[in-house]
């Protein structure tokens, strides 16, 4: 996990309150939790019951519903489903999908913000990636690539040409340090 890439305090008004979402779905190396499985230290409704002893990985989280203020509340991870982080270092926006809720994505609003993110990101060299358990999907523009499975040692690779019929963006997933990234854009998973 991380804070979300974001060096952004958290919105006024906002807190977890008795959403637990990031204790399910995410994974915490310092407590090897696998992402997907629910974490011991959670209640549901109640939130973690180690909280001040909490590791760093998990101090150090917010997610985007607490950090960018433009998220209304049906953006907050308990109602929606989907927990959006801001990873800066990797140049993307991931949306981790309750595996409960695979489709949650797709559904109003939340498909056209992804949209309308993904035409910004593409100018800012960024992409909007939708995580569901091993499971990524990349949101462009135009199109939704699917990934399928992204192992640990695999990186999201864009290409960007110009033909004539405009520009086109092609998306894969590699293995790092794979020859073919030279020529293309890696984007860390």
């Amino acid at each position: 996990m991380a804070n979300g890439g974001l060096n952004a305090p958290i919105v006024e008004g906002r807190e977890c309150g008795s959403c637990t979402l990031c204790c399910r779905v995410l994974g915490v190396g310092e407590l090897k939790k696998p992402p997907g499985q629910h974490c011991q230290h959670c209640v549901d409704g109640e939130g973690c019951v180690i909280y001040a002893e909490r590791p760093n990985q998990c101090r150090s989280f917010n997610c985007g519903f607490l950090l960018m203020k433009d998220l209304t509340e049906e953006w907050r991870p308990s109602v929606s489903k989907l927990i959006p982080v801001v990873d800066a270092e990797c140049r993307q926006m991931r949306i981790h999908v309750d595996p409960e809720h695979p489709d949650a994505w797709k559904a109003k609003p939340y498909y056209e913000r992804l949209k309308q993110w993904a035409r910004i990101s593409v100018s800012q060299r960024m992409l909007v990636v939708v995580r569901i358990g091993e499971l990524a999907v990349v949101v462009l523009p135009d199109k939704d690539v699917e990934l399928g499975v992204l192992e640990d040692d695999e990186v999201i690779m864009v290409e960007q040409t110009t033909g004539p019929s405009g520009n086109s963006i092609q998306v894969t997933k590699v293995k790092q340090g794979d020859p073919q990234a030279a020529s293309m854009n890696p984007q860390s998973s």
